[in-house]
């Protein structure tokens, strides 16, 4: 065998070995997951009053801090500003909003001015929060007719 022969082998199976590694890598990789596509994300926040949810409170809203997601699994809380009232029997000021996390959620940062409509509990301390609907981005941002 001549030297070139050799160096041309030991390549080749340092590279099947390295593509190797890689396919046993990825397939021992758990899936990873997102959302599929723009027409899957949701939001809470509309920027118009929405007139096709069925809310028992609907208010405009400014978010002023969002709460570590580690509090409640599966949610984000929300402290918000209550601008105006639209629906509902709920004081102006502070108000705590619980709103769904998932992969497709998006639009909740400070500052984020809008519409939120919900319902109305008590946490466990006593105090009201709103649980908010989430609806699809494009129906969110659509002008009511």
């Amino acid at each position: 065998m001549i030297p070139t022969e050799r160096v041309f082998r030991e390549q080749m199976n340092t590279l099947g070995a390295w593509v190797l590694s890689i396919a046993a890598g990825c397939c021992s990789c758990s899936p990873a997951v997102g959302c599929p596509g723009p027409s899957f994300e949701q939001t809470i926040i509309f920027n118009h009053v929405p007139t096709d949810v069925d809310a028992q409170v609907i208010a405009e809203v400014t978010i002023v801090d969002i709460m570590p997601e580690n509090l409640r699994p599966g949610t984000t809380v929300l402290d918000a500003q209550v601008e105006n009232v639209i629906k509902g029997q709920i004081r102006r000021g502070m108000l705590k909003i619980v709103a769904p996390l998932g992969d497709c959620s998006r639009g909740y940062r400070v500052g984020t001015h809008g519409f939120v409509a919900g319902e109305l509990r008590s946490d466990v301390n006593g105090n009201s929060e709103l649980v908010a609907i989430s609806e699809n981005v494009r129906k969110a941002n659509a002008q009511p007719r």
